[in-house]
């Protein structure tokens, strides 16, 4: 994954009219650069249907590249990383709720159930 982010990296250079231009673009440098626009927004509401339109393809194509090169859904792949981040972010001293909520969590049983889901356990503080 780190190599992806990488390429996305490279991707996020390429001016968002030129991609549009494209259509030969591969499939891996567009879940790439979705990657990438994940890591930049995980915070923010992400969705299936908005990574398709970053990546200018159908979202049903979107799904299937997406678990081709990350070999996860996106939706599993957002989630693992919103879990990282919180992990990262849970001993500044926040709430547990408060720290879900800036990784981008919108409901407290949302994040409990997909941190158990995750981890195995429910968090604690």
């Amino acid at each position: 994954l780190q190599r992806l982010a990488g390429a996305a990296r490279e991707y996020d250079r390429i001016p968002d009219a030129l991609t549009r231009e494209r259509p030969d673009m591969s499939a891996f440098t567009r879940i790439a650069a979705s990657v990438a626009y994940i890591h930049d927004h995980l915070t923010e509401p992400l969705s299936v249907r908005l990574l398709a339109e970053q990546a200018h393809i159908s979202e049903g194509h979107y799904a299937r590249m997406f678990a081709k090169y990350v070999a996860t859904t996106p939706a599993d792949y957002i989630a693992r990383c919103r879990i990282h981040l919180f992990e990262s972010k849970r001993s500044l001293g926040d709430t547990v709720l408060d720290t879900a909520f800036a990784c981008g969590f919108t409901s407290a049983s949302g994040f409990y159930k997909t941190y158990n889901r995750i981890v195995g356990h429910p968090p604690t503080k």
